[in-house]
């Protein structure tokens, strides 16, 4: 009930944002100064980035609940080979190969989008956007998503590596990442 409200505040702010009043139309408005415009600028891109880590956060849930898609399983492989190059920068692992897995990483987070229930709060949330505006917003959806599990991955990490330090950390790991990150290869290859 609470999420439902904040969804509908968040949803009345932008659409004040958003789309212009009857008033504002009529009568032109003072031009506000470059300072205004600034903190217009900001907080538009709070809200929005507010916005994005909402529907990424109830995604991620879908995305949780439905760990038998394909998406789901490329997800964790990816974010835990990405996590574990971040801290041991393995040479055997290619930097631009990483970006492109995860590149497909948020592609195949975003293709689910239209099945999770964000799908129909992104148009509740948004009113209609064209079709390169809800691209965008899909694209930092599945981004956002991304980013969180190679944070939460990295943070899983980061108390092994208390435990044990880093070389012992990166050669423990070392060949099971290796062995994951081939079979992210293997399968960019199939496609």
């Amino acid at each position: 009930m609470f999420r439902f409200q904040i969804v509908k505040a968040v949803s009345a702010a932008l659409m004040l944002l958003l789309v212009p009043t009857a008033l504002a139309q009529e009568a032109p408005a003072p031009q506000p100064n470059e300072q205004e415009r600034a903190l217009q600028s900001m907080q538009f891109m709070l809200q929005r980035a507010e916005i994005v880590r909402m529907l990424a956060a109830e995604h991620l849930q879908y995305l949780n609940e439905n760990r038998n898609q394909s998406a789901f399983h490329l997800l964790e492989e990816a974010s835990q080979v990405m996590a574990y190059n971040l801290i041991c920068a393995d040479d055997a692992m290619d930097v631009r190969t990483l970006n492109t897995i995860a590149a497909k990483s948020t592609l195949q987070v975003a293709t689910l989008i239209n099945q999770s229930p964000i799908n129909t709060k992104i148009t509740d949330i948004m009113g209609a956007l064209n079709e390169r505006d809800r691209l965008i917003l899909m694209g930092d959806i599945s981004t956002t998503v991304v980013m969180f599990k190679i944070g939460r991955r990295r943070g899983l990490f980061d108390a092994l590596l208390t435990d044990f330090g880093a070389k012992r950390f990166c050669s423990g790991m070392g060949n099971d990442m290796r062995r994951r990150y081939n079979g992210l290869v293997a399968g960019l290859g199939s496609e």
